[in-house]
């Protein structure tokens, strides 16, 4: 059975390549000594490329174009590998098979295919300690560091004219959009303070963090009395906090965007 699943995938690789040999990215060079020039996604990674690589799609909104959502962390790691295995590149995330790591890690293709055993849909102690190879030329999640530095580099007048950049609660009438139709921000990206949140990857944990829709008036005014700019909130969830979004939580407002080291 795994056997024909592994021949399943090679084959569909080579529909996959011409698909998502396509993704656009932009370079960035941070004026950062802590941050190495790395390369970010356009927009959030579409329903149709990530159907292509998980030959699934459990998004809320469907459509080709939209921004994949309802993708766990753990599922956003297996599609980065299975991407980087799509585009002949060495998969970043590496797995140990039991907790007190005397294993071997592994990142081989067979065990991605077959999912180490399924994706799990609760917090497995052995997902949770998933780690990245940082020499790795494939794909991967924006480190939180990466994230803040792009945010933090963006012009001001873009937080004045949000809508034209992002799709909140005052223009998204509650529903995800297809990708790239705001304006490109000041470092060449879109959707990147609105349409969906986006897992991220971060060796001191792991952190969601995103500009995005209000899902009732009743969120919007808390937040507002917060504070919060009107339509626009910034929220932290450490995803291993009970408290916020745990590594398997499917939700309507999370996707992803990827990124790759720029040495390759």
């Amino acid at each position: 059975m795994l056997k024909s699943l592994f021949i399943l995938l090679l084959l569909n690789l080579f529909i996959v390549i011409a698909i998502s040999s396509t993704l656009d990215m932009v370079f960035i060079e941070a004026q950062n000594p802590d941050i190495a020039p790395f390369y970010v996604g356009k927009t959030p990674i579409t329903q149709a490329l990530f159907t292509e690589i998980m030959e699934y799609n459990q998004s809320s909104f469907k459509g080709d174009n939209l921004p994949a959502e309802r993708v766990s962390w753990y599922e956003a790691l297996v599609f980065c590998n299975l991407l980087s295995v799509a585009h002949g590149l060495e998969p970043v995330y590496i797995y140990h098979r039991r907790q007190n790591r005397t294993d071997p890690p592994t990142k081989d293709v067979y065990e991605w295919v077959a999912g180490w055993g399924g994706i799990p849909n609760n917090r497995v102690a052995t997902w949770n300690m998933i780690e990245m190879d940082t020499e790795a030329d494939g794909y991967r999640l924006l480190t939180s560091l990466e994230w803040d530095y792009l945010y933090n580099s963006l012009n001001s007048d873009i937080f004045e004219n949000l809508e034209e950049y992002a799709w909140v609660y005052t223009n998204s009438d509650n529903t995800t959009h297809a990708v790239g139709q705001k304006r490109v921000d000041s470092n060449g990206l879109y959707d990147f303070l609105g349409n969906v949140k986006e897992w991220q990857y971060d060796e001191q944990g792991h952190i969601s963090e995103r500009y995005f829709r209000y899902s009732s008036e009743a969120q919007e005014a808390f937040y507002n009395s917060l504070g919060y700019k009107k339509f626009v909130f910034r929220e932290f969830m450490y995803v291993m906090d009970q408290r916020g979004y745990t590594p398997v939580i499917r939700n309507s407002l999370i996707g992803l965007r990827v990124a790759r080291n720029s040495a390759f």
